[in-house]
């Protein structure tokens, strides 16, 4: 049976933060707005170059898509450097292989040298194949991942693996961690350096200028910088909406009682699975991941329940303890954006990681750290903001253009209601009411809560997700809780309260 309580392994096994919330003006060198591992790592690059820092998030630090990942430290991210080379050519698959290959062993040194306990552990990641087509991508994968230098290989068989497959290519000397417990830790160590850390403090907007200053619902920030380090930009000077789509996915916990392989894993077709080992406080554990979908789409399935009976059959796992989801931005070239913020002066922007954040989370502060000081460096190019690849991008566009304009037009089956008798306890639903679109949701005492289904981000209709009970934008990731208030943007204010 699964949990009744939606909440992540990384967030239940750690304590909750209880930063201040701003109050009032302030001035400083860097602005950091988003407090996931994005932002935590620039914070911490800038500060060890003497910069001043202040970081800003809209709810607690990394208790978003960091605190709800898979947490794989890799440069393995699924099948991508057969992609990179086809799209962007030899010598930029390079570039991206040796970026995250140096984020791996960046992370170690920091946990080193700041002594950060954070269940970090060296194991191989995995691609396998259980189909001749699969097997035959990954065989492509192995050649290209052979000219970068790669540490791969091919291998038949793993140890323990409980299914079939007819083989995988390997990444050795990969590693997974606890997140939040490297992410908290990075915090306090932030602090003692003398950056500041705001929470509940949202972002609304940023006055441009050669000291651009971020509005938040908490005051108003100067800085000489500013980086925007949200999942998907609440500022955008760049066309982020048409250049990345927002993808949900679901994780499980599980105390197994079946030996499971000592590695990380995931499949490249049909319906995903990834899983790996964790061991925390002297337990096994085993992370499982899957059921993608783009936010606002398929909101109706139960994703929970499909992952589970996966698990059970795949895993031979049955004892599932805790149940959570994560939202990612995903690029539509594949490859995330880092850099200077297109047409905004002394703007940064990061995003776009497309569900492999850890390893380019640091690549990110890297590039980010570098421009920010003057300094050359020669991976920007490639995630740069300002580029656009036609024939990488072209499916994913088209793609993104179709949802977007679903969105705006509303799906066909919004109905009238005009007996509100008929909404069951604990049920969303859109209906049309004169002439409007109205988000209904009747509590569980039998009071019915009305607002605007129109989001306050670019005008998109949102759709009622029954697994997490929120309002949820199909075009451009922002969801709303059933009281229609903001807990994921880029939208930063409420759905309009609407009387029936």
């Amino acid at each position: 049976m699964l949990p009744k309580q939606i909440k992540s392994f990384w967030t239940a096994t750690t304590t909750e933060t209880n930063y201040p919330q701003l109050s009032g003006d302030m001035e400083t060198d860097v602005v950091i707005v988003g407090g996931g591992i994005a932002g935590l790592n620039a914070a911490y690059f800038l500060m060890r170059e003497g910069m001043k820092i202040i970081l800003l998030e809209a709810s607690q630090i990394a208790t978003g898509t960091s605190g709800n990942t898979t947490a794989k430290v890799t440069s393995q991210h699924n099948l991508k450097y057969a992609f990179l080379q086809k799209h962007f050519g030899l010598e930029k698959a390079e570039i991206y292989a040796d970026s995250n290959q140096w984020a791996i062993a960046e992370m170690e040194q920091i946990i080193e040298e700041e002594k950060i306990e954070c269940d970090f552990v060296h194991v191989p990641a995995y691609v396998y194949a259980v189909t001749d087509s699969e097997l035959e991508k990954v065989q492509k994968e192995i050649a290209v991942c052979q000219k970068l230098n790669l540490p791969v290989s091919f291998v038949e068989k793993i140890a323990d693996m409980p299914f079939p497959i007819k083989g995988a290519i390997e990444f050795a000397d990969q590693a997974y961690f606890h997140p939040r417990k490297y992410l908290l830790a990075l915090a306090e160590q932030i602090q003692v350096k003398g950056g500041k850390i705001f929470e509940q403090t949202r972002a609304l907007n940023i006055k441009t200028g050669a000291m651009p200053i971020v509005v938040t619902d908490m005051g108003e920030i100067k800085a000489k910088k500013v980086i925007i380090a949200t999942n998907y930009p609440f500022f955008d000077k760049g066309l982020f909406f048409l250049r990345t789509s927002q993808a949900r996915s679901y994780g499980m916990a599980i105390r197994s009682n079946v030996p499971t392989p000592k590695g990380m894993f995931i499949n490249n077709e049909g319906k995903a699975l990834s899983f790996r080992p964790h061991l925390n406080d002297g337990k096994e554990w085993l992370i499982a991941g899957g059921e993608s979908h783009m936010v606002g789409e398929f909101e109706q399935e139960d994703h929970f329940a499909n992952l589970e009976k996966t698990v059970t059959e795949k895993l031979i796992a049955s004892n599932i303890e805790y149940i959570w989801a994560s939202q990612d931005s995903m690029p539509i070239d594949k490859v995330p954006f880092m850099g200077k913020m297109p047409r905004a002066k002394n703007i940064f922007v990061t995003t776009g990681f497309g569900k492999w954040g850890i390893t380019t989370s640091f690549v990110s502060a890297k590039i980010l750290t570098d421009l920010i000081l003057d300094r050359k460096n020669e991976w920007a190019k490639l995630y740069s903001p300002w580029r656009f690849n036609l024939t990488a991008s072209f499916s994913e566009l088209k793609n993104s253009m179709m949802r977007i304009m679903k969105g705006y037009l509303g799906s066909a089956n919004k109905t009238d209601i005009f007996n509100l008798a008929d909404l069951q306890l604990g049920e969303g639903k859109i209906i049309r009411f004169k002439g409007r679109k109205i988000a209904v949701f009747k509590d569980e005492q039998g009071i019915v809560l009305a607002r605007s289904a129109v989001c306050t981000h670019l005008g998109c209709t949102v759709n009622w997700n029954h697994l997490e009970k929120t309002w949820d934008c199909p075009c451009h990731g922002s969801r709303f809780n059933k009281n229609g208030e903001v807990i994921q943007g880029p939208a930063n204010k409420p759905l309009e309260k609407t009387e029936l």
